[in-house]
């Protein structure tokens, strides 16, 4: 399943960026823990490919932060 939006991609690419500041990790520590390739999270951060469910709860979970807020549905981080 596929999520899309107009926005989705720049909100989720803003607090993806945010999440991973506040945990000083990078885009390759979490490509590790949720067994991504470093390509493919880059191309679904600039919009060229879509994230799907499983990746954003892969995300989400591995953050510890909940899919609304990653999609922009919830104002504040909020821990799970």
């Amino acid at each position: 399943m596929r999520v899309t939006s107009e926005k989705f991609p720049l909100v989720t690419s803003l607090r993806l960026s945010e999440a991973l500041d506040r945990r000083n990790m990078t885009q390759r520590q979490l490509c590790r823990g949720i067994g991504m390739y470093e390509q493919t999270l880059s191309n679904k951060i600039h919009g060229r490919r879509p994230f799907t469910v499983s990746d954003l709860s892969q995300i989400a979970d591995y953050l510890g932060v909940s899919t609304d807020w990653l999609l922009g549905r919830e104002p504040t981080e909020t821990n799970k």
